[in-house]
């Protein structure tokens, strides 16, 4: 038997241990480390004034295109929009947070840095950035692109007086919008994180949700962290976010049709026209005022559309249902209904896939979501339902169109279970109709009992669940005709046919698109293109608001109540939006002073004087300051002489140029 040879060991020294350490510097020592010196160097260059205007948005779309995560296009987008105009207005809650650190250049640093270290992680190991996008999704982005240099093209050549005239005469509501956006850009939070001015009186939007105004906000933080609220430029900055809010509400409707049949873009155009047809060019546009409403109305119609055919995990999906959620309870509460079913059984899915310590994490998240949504309840339920009431409105729902597209989506939830089981699915696809149509039912009842006829919010509603029921509709159509048999076998020249005369039919939808020879019924041509024909017919200067600007420049700042009376204005506007937009261009107006008797009517001077002192008594006690024509200066000093004193009343002044 040969002698076993026994081979010496190899000894371990303390040197052994140096390439495992070595290994684990460079799997997280060297991405953290490039993740704070990347993420410093942005604050760096925010600071100094470099990485501000579109440099900082290329950064945010380099961050966009290497980010971690979902590699498909129509995912990312939605993730992004869910988080850019649903999760980080949440921050508007913290007290002038924004007002005291560069917020949107911190997250944008945070960004960086993720994605630096991602990056230098992932090395060759696979891809390292978003997918290009698909035809179809190419096409959506064009389509919000162009939404906005569509809707942009009529305010060419105005000057600030102009933009502000036209602002004052094609929306009523745009007064209350500005005025809350630049009270969340001079706050640095919501108006309801600090409701009330010195004095204890509430401020003007106290109990109003702001989600889209905080967005817009950051958003213009994130061009220019020292953001002028000198008022010149910055009606311009808010004519700017409502294209790009035009132009993102179109894209992200097609984007959730997209999302469903990216594959077969033929398929795909004729439901994106739909979103056209309501969003671009129909009843639904920023510009009139209900910017907040558009915004709701095409996340709502969107979180529905991501339960079918999840491709996100569950976790991802819970974060894009509820963030588009956030954006409907704090833009319009009251279609948050219409996607309830959506929410919850997100939430539940996002529960079960998750285990031990992940499942408690989720279930506090969950948690935490469910006061965001409710959070809002607590500023305007002091209302009650009598706020319903309101006896005027601009919409006209075509109420039989609204019927049959509510019991079509029904019957297509219905469909779908008998041929396709897929129960908690089709629950959240019929619950919308439901939903929508059972609020309707209630609104409309009220409405009916208490005035006698269905007014502003009831129409206001009707027309929502129209609009979300339809993109819904056409979105889950659009998926399943893609896979049906019929489609396979369709010659591709038939199917270019069909698809175009498809499209050119949906652009139809909410009023008549198309050449104005042709138009068979000229009253009912698109809203959206009736507005914007009524811009191209604003002047390119405003005396009324040129006056206004002139006012709110010399007084911004100056402590006291100020006000802008101009009874009977000779250009026939109205004179409650002069003087809304002088209280809101101003400075920081109360909400009472919004509602300030504007003293229209067929009166003499002296009565007019006689109605001022009695609508603002002791001028001196209360810090009343007024705007009057000169007329009526004259009129009022000669019956009060508290009112005479220097420093109460100033004549309206005449602008050198406008």
């Amino acid at each position: 038997m040969e002698p076993v040879t026994t081979l010496p060991t190899e000894s371990h020294t303390e040197f052994d241990a140096q390439p495992s350490v070595r290994g684990s510097w460079r799997t997280y020592g060297q991405p953290v480390s490039v993740a704070l010196v990347s993420g410093g160097l942005v604050l760096i260059l925010r600071e100094t004034g470099i990485l501000v205007g579109a440099a900082a948005v290329a950064v945010a779309v380099i961050c966009f295109v290497l980010a971690p995560g979902t590699r498909q296009f129509s995912d990312r987008f939605m993730l992004a929009a869910a988080l850019c105009i649903g999760w980080l207005p949440l921050i508007g809650w913290l007290p002038r947070i924004e007002s005291r650190i560069d917020l949107p250049g911190v997250l944008l640093a945070i960004a960086v840095g993720i994605v630096a270290a991602r990056q230098l992680r992932q090395g060759r190991r696979g891809p390292r950035t978003v997918q290009l996008p698909s035809a179809a999704e190419w096409i959506a982005l064009g389509l919000g692109a162009l939404t906005s240099l569509w809707w942009a093209r009529p305010f060419r050549g105005m000057t600030t007086s102009g933009i502000l005239g036209t602002l004052q005469n094609i929306g009523y509501d745009n007064v209350t919008h500005f005025g809350m956006f630049r009270s969340n850009l001079r706050l640095g939070s919501f108006v309801q994180a600090q409701p009330t001015l010195p004095g204890r009186v509430s401020r003007l939007g106290y109990d109003y949700p702001q989600g889209i105004h905080q967005a817009w906000a950051q958003l213009t933080r994130l061009v220019q962290p020292h953001v002028s609220l000198a008022s010149a430029s910055l009606l311009h900055t808010y004519l700017t976010v409502l294209l790009v809010t035009a132009g993102g509400a179109v894209a992200l409707g097609c984007m959730a049709v997209c999302r469903l049949c990216k594959e077969d873009v033929l398929v795909a155009i004729p439901a994106m026209a739909v979103v056209l047809a309501l969003f671009a060019v129909g009843t639904f546009t920023p510009f009139d005022g209900f910017a907040n409403f558009e915004l709701a109305i095409v996340a709502v119609a969107t979180a529905v559309t991501l339960m079918v055919r999840p491709t996100l995990s569950p976790g991802w999906n819970f974060f894009a249902v509820a963030g588009m959620g956030l954006v409907a309870a704090y833009n319009w509460y009251p279609v948050v209904a219409l996607m309830a079913p959506a929410l919850v059984v997100a939430s539940l899915r996002a529960w079960r896939s998750s285990h031990g310590r992940a499942r408690v994490a989720m279930t506090v998240v969950i948690c935490g979501t469910a006061l965001a949504y409710l959070r809002p309840v607590t500023t305007f339920s002091h209302r009650g339902l009598s706020w319903l009431n309101q006896p005027t409105s601009s919409l006209a729902t075509p109420w039989g169109l609204l019927i049959l597209v509510v019991a079509a989506l029904i019957t297509l939830a219905c469909v779908r279970q008998v041929s396709d089981p897929d129960l908690w699915t089709n629950v959240v696809i019929g619950g919308a109709a439901v939903m929508g149509g059972g609020a309707v039912v209630f609104f409309a009842a009220y409405e009916v009992h208490s005035t006698g006829s269905v007014p502003y919010y009831g129409q206001k509603l009707a027309s929502a669940v129209l609009a979300i029921c339809a993109v819904v509709l056409v979105a889950v159509a659009a998926h399943h005709l893609v896979r049906s048999r019929a489609r396979k076998r369709l010659p591709t020249l038939l199917a270019v046919a069909l698809s175009g005369l498809l499209a050119f039919a949906a652009l139809q939808f909410d009023g008549y698109v198309g050449p104005s020879v042709l138009s068979p019924f000229p009253s009912n041509n698109a809203g959206g293109i009736a507005l914007r024909k009524l811009v191209f017919q604003q002047p390119r200067r405003s005396i009324d608001a040129a006056r206004v600007l002139l006012a709110a420049q010399r007084t911004g700042g100056r402590p006291g109540r100020w006000f802008y009376l101009e009874p009977n204005p000779p250009s026939g506007i109205r004179s409650i939006l002069l003087a809304q937009w002088f209280l809101v261009l101003h400075g920081d107006p109360a909400n009472e002073d919004s509602f300030a008797p504007t003293l229209d009517g067929t009166y003499s001077a002296s009565q007019l004087a006689h109605a001022v002192r009695a609508t603002y008594p002791y001028p001196e006690e209360n810090g009343f300051h007024l705007f009057v024509p000169a007329w009526l200066r004259r009129a009022i000093a000669e019956q009060d002489a508290a009112w005479g004193r220097p420093g109460r009343l100033f004549v309206i002044p005449t602008p050198t140029s406008i």
